[in-house]
């Protein structure tokens, strides 16, 4: 994502995210948590990309990524459940009332 982002590639970008927060979930091991994320992560996907050009730049995305990584890394699970929550809640707070802007309701 870091990368994407240097070279201001927007869709490279989006793609890498896309990908992180699948293998996140998809690593926790739970088959049917993975299939409710499944369904989560469309719909996120669908914002990102409506958003993508309307929203600064997502650098603070990939630093709190890193901090989610750096937890699990260090079996901090405490540290990683409370980065991701605030992560996403940031996102969602970011991303609703652009979404709201332009009139979408349902994705």
């Amino acid at each position: 994502m870091g990368v994407a982002l240097h070279n201001d590639d927007l869709l490279a970008w989006a793609k890498a995210d896309d990908e992180f927060h699948r293998l996140l979930v998809v690593s926790g091991g739970n088959r049917r948590i993975a299939r409710i994320g499944e369904t989560i992560m469309d719909r996120s996907h669908r914002a990102r990309m409506l958003t993508l050009k309307l929203r600064p730049k997502p650098t603070q995305s990939v630093e709190e990524h890193q901090l989610i990584i750096d937890a699990i890394r260090q079996g901090l699970r405490v540290q990683a459940h409370n980065h991701a929550r605030a992560h996403r809640a940031r996102a969602r707070d970011m991303l609703l009332p652009l979404l709201d802007r332009l009139g979408i309701k349902h994705l």
